[in-house]
């Protein structure tokens, strides 16, 4: 499938084709933000646990449960899995025409991948709950 795409396009041929080195762009790209994200996440995890620690502290001198600090995190966890979806999908609307328009062609994205997303979040969630 590759050697379709990105072979030259003949007289034949007038479908648009790919550029390897646009495709290895993008895919260098890709990858650094990924590494950034993974580093940024590991530092505010690494500051986010100090805090909770103490909060949890407090809480257990004040009287709570167990069970109440453990549903306490996941109801946070659950509300900013949430929130973080709904901000990602609106901004992938907002942005999407300017996106196109960068690229000379239209792209789509399906309701259905979004409606993915959702699932698999979801399932995500379910899976830190139980």
């Amino acid at each position: 499938m590759s050697d379709v795409y990105f072979e030259p396009s003949s007289m034949y041929d007038p479908v648009k084709h790919g550029d390897k080195a646009v495709v290895y762009i993008f895919l260098s790209i890709a990858v650094l933000i990924l590494l950034i994200a993974c580093i940024n996440f590991m530092n505010l995890s690494t500051v986010r646990a100090v805090e909770r620690s103490k909060e949890v502290g407090l809480r257990k001198v004040m009287g709570a449960l167990r069970n109440h600090l453990i549903s306490t995190i996941h109801c946070e966890s659950i509300l900013l899995t949430l929130i973080s979806c709904l901000l990602s999908i609106g901004l992938l609307q907002l942005v999407m025409p300017f996106y196109n328009q960068l690229l000379g062609y239209e792209l789509s994205v399906f309701m259905e991948c979004v409606a993915y997303l959702f699932i698999f979040s979801r399932d995500h969630i379910g899976c830190r709950i139980f």
